[in-house]
């Protein structure tokens, strides 16, 4: 099976028109619709699935610093969720090294402004510790990303509430030239904070033999605040869509499931609420296929594989029998909507492409446009997950144990503790 790399981009583009797909607004709305367009017109039986949300938008935001006599404004962007100001606040800086309870520069933060390097991490207590500290505001630098833009950062849903304080990003380096320069900081946010809803578009292609299970091929159609959004996740969707279409015209044993999940950017509560609320299809399941993030221009190709070594050494055989270049690994990843199927016990393949050691250089960022998408790359992506999702829904026999190994199971559940909106089953 062949996939068209303008067919593809013809999906990336149309989303990315509809972009900031902000979770809970219009725009993210109106990409489920696409989705569900597409869906239909394949075939499949769609339905949607809409959960509550707290939302957020920005209606305002600045950072400045006076050195001598001056204010100099520096690029920012909002936490997502931060609470607002409800003015300017000003204070001297504190530099704040790393987000810890037992880090003693926040002792010396009430009613300063701390810059912080480093995000809070995957323990909802590091935010306890800057609300213990009353800063007046905060101010980060995502170490994950440097870079000359300002990075968009969010919110785990469940941690809303524990984001007391102010708080922004502002580019990388232009946080050093803050520290290496310190001086008085003024902050301003202003951001509307309310209840709203997202949704799931959920479609199925029905096998020969329901009672055998399925497989479910996902990626997410919402977005952060800014940018087009076109790799995290336009290219994701795009292979959703464009496998959808192929498999309906495959001799099916297994259902086919293809899901674009709602609020994927606050991790994955789209997913959770597929999970937890239609858990007698998830729990039947035979696997996952994940895309998200998938077209970068220029990197490495990396399917990670939650579940027993036996699907890792299988995922290994197919893609050397395409002669695809992907990295194989196995590991657990709480950064994309396969998580909480491989939480239920559902053995996962997450296809995303990396083109620098954190990740990819435009994440989060208004970089993030078709520019940055390889269409020969994206194709390649949906040429190896329709090769495994083929396999999957034509066998009789699964080709792997439908379990997660202990290993990996223990990390998930740390993960689902720490992680706080996400109770431990």
């Amino acid at each position: 099976m062949t996939f068209e790399p303008r067919q593809l981009m013809r999906h990336v583009e149309k989303l990315c028109d509809l972009s900031p797909r902000l979770t809970g607004t219009p725009s993210e709305a109106a990409a489920a619709d696409y989705t569900a367009a597409a869906l239909e017109r394949v075939g499949a039986e769609v339905t949607r699935q809409v959960f509550p949300i707290t939302r957020w938008e920005c209606r305002d935001v600045a950072v400045e610093v006076r050195r001598g006599h001056q204010w100099h404004s520096l690029r920012a962007l909002p936490i997502g969720h931060s609470p607002s100001t409800r003015g300017v606040v000003e204070g001297d800086m504190v530099v704040v090294e790393h987000l810890t309870a037992d880090n003693p520069a926040l002792r010396a933060c009430a009613d300063k402004i701390a810059v912080v390097l480093g995000m809070w991490g995957e323990d909802a207590a590091n935010l306890d510790s800057l609300a213990r500290a009353k800063p007046a505001a905060a101010v980060f630098l995502d170490d994950r990303l440097p870079s000359y833009e300002p990075v968009q950062d969010s919110l785990p849903m469940g941690w809303v509430d524990k984001l007391r304080v102010p708080a922004v990003t502002i580019p990388y380096f232009e946080g050093w030239d803050l520290v290496r320069q310190p001086g008085r900081l003024r902050v301003r946010v202003d951001c509307l904070v309310e209840k709203g809803e997202s949704q799931n578009v959920i479609a199925r292609l029905v096998g020969s033999h329901p009672g055998a299970g399925g497989i479910l091929l996902s990626a997410h159609h919402d977005s952060v605040a800014i940018g087009r959004a076109a790799d995290d996740d336009a290219t994701g969707v795009a292979c959703v869509l464009e496998l959808a279409r192929a498999l309906a015209s495959v001799p099916r044993r297994r259902d086919v499931w293809a899901v674009t999940f709602g609020c994927e950017e606050h991790l994955s509560v789209g997913a959770e609420a597929f999970v937890r609320e239609e858990a007698h299809q998830a729990h039947r399941l035979a696997t996952v296929i994940n895309f998200d993030s998938c077209g970068s221009l220029f990197g490495r190709t990396r399917a990670l594989v939650t579940g027993e070594p036996a699907l890792q050494r299988w995922v290994h055989r197919q893609i050397a029998r395409l002669g695809e270049q992907v990295v194989v690994e196995a590991d657990v990843s709480p950064y994309s909507d396969h998580f909480f199927f491989t939480a239920a016990g559902v053995p996962a393949v997450w296809f995303y492409r990396t083109n620098f050691v954190g990740g990819r250089w435009y994440h989060h960022q208004a970089l993030d446009c078709e520019e940055v998408v390889g269409p020969e790359a994206l194709a390649s992506v949906a040429r190896t997950g329709f090769a495994l999702a083929r396999e999957l829904v034509r066998s009789e026999r699964l080709p792997y144990p439908r379990r997660i190994p202990d290993a990996q199971l223990e990390r998930i559940r740390h993960l689902e503790r720490t992680m706080a909106t996400w109770p431990p089953r």
